[in-house]
């Protein structure tokens, strides 16, 4: 059980470490969304810099436990289903921190105004 913590401890950090960066290169974005006058810029580059990195780590994490645990004398039914559920709950928690990291980087974004350099 305290692994299990410590996994989902480590698990959040990363996330919000990730939205972190995230908004940070979401300023960088703001003059594009602008240029552009659509928001939907930050849910693309979030789609590709947070979603999909974060679900190939799931499917990947996903596919070396059950290779770890083949040679357990488990039931496979029990154990696919358990895989089963935490990848999903790992796509889920993928998802909304993409869309988080989204809106947030869209609000940050939205205040960023031309200026003379």
């Amino acid at each position: 059980m305290l692994s299990m913590t410590g996994a989902l401890v480590i698990v959040v950090v990363a996330g919000i470490g990730s939205v972190a960066q995230f908004v940070r290169t979401g300023r960088e974005l703001g003059p594009v969304s602008v240029l552009t006058g659509n928001g939907r810029v930050y849910y693309a580059v979030s789609l590709w810099s947070l979603l999909v990195p974060t679900v190939f780590a799931v499917c990947a994490a996903v596919a070396v436990t059950w290779y770890v645990t083949t040679p357990l004398m488990a039931a496979s039914g029990s154990r696919l289903s358990a895989l089963s559920a935490v990848g999903a709950a790992g796509l889920l928690c993928a998802s909304v921190i993409a869309w988080c990291g989204a809106r947030t980087a869209s609000a940050a974004g939205a205040v960023w105004r031309p200026h003379n350099d």
